[in-house]
């Protein structure tokens, strides 16, 4: 049995990059406690520094789960 090369989790940069969400948004939107879910790997809850990755399931839920713009074609 063969294993998915798929991450579970990103990092800013990664979910930046795949996403198109700026790493200074989602820190915003975590200081605010509006955006996806996180997780901090390493480091202390409240304190500066760690790593800080984002589960790809819950990152796609909150995504879907956002208000779509413009009008339907």
């Amino acid at each position: 049995m063969a294993i998915a090369n798929t991450k579970l989790n990103l990092t800013e940069k990664e979910v930046e990059a795949t996403r198109g969400i700026g790493c200074r948004q989602l820190r915003l939107m975590r200081m605010r406690g509006t955006g996806p879910r996180w997780l901090k790997i390493s480091g202390e809850v409240g304190r500066r520094g760690g790593r800080v990755v984002y589960p790809v399931a819950d990152l796609e839920a909150w995504l879907a789960s956002r208000p779509g713009g413009g009008e339907a074609a």
